[in-house]
């Protein structure tokens, strides 16, 4: 939880280059790992706060998305933890980011971080 509890406090930072994250898993989510899994109604536009409840806090085992992390580690990146954990899979990916000065993002790659069965 302490993953998560660092996540939430700095996309509440950085929540224009967060938003911008979640607005680019949306649009794009046919282009992104696991984009069966990323909801076609993903909110990009609530809370913070409602977004960490939806996708990250409490008992995810059977949730089909996961948000698992967020971090700014130096600029201009920002990194992404997605995941799912469902009966025979466990799998988390970790999207990379290019931030602009206007904290438009530009997506880059992935990496596979934990995989699972």
């Amino acid at each position: 939880m302490l993953l998560a509890k660092n996540y939430y406090n700095l996309a509440k930072e950085h929540e224009e280059v967060f938003r911008n994250i979640l607005r680019d898993l949306k649009s794009n989510r046919e282009e992104r790992p696991l984009a069966e899994f990323i909801p076609s109604n993903l909110s990009t536009e609530e809370s913070i706060e409602n977004i960490f409840n939806a996708y990250t806090a409490g008992f995810r085992w059977g949730k089909p998305f996961t948000i698992t992390s967020f971090s700014r580690p130096e600029k201009p990146r920002a990194y992404i933890g997605i995941g799912l954990s469902i009966p025979g899979i466990f799998r988390v990916e970790e999207l990379e980011y290019i931030v602009k000065d206007d904290s438009s993002v530009r997506y880059l790659g992935c990496t596979t971080i934990g995989l699972g069965f």
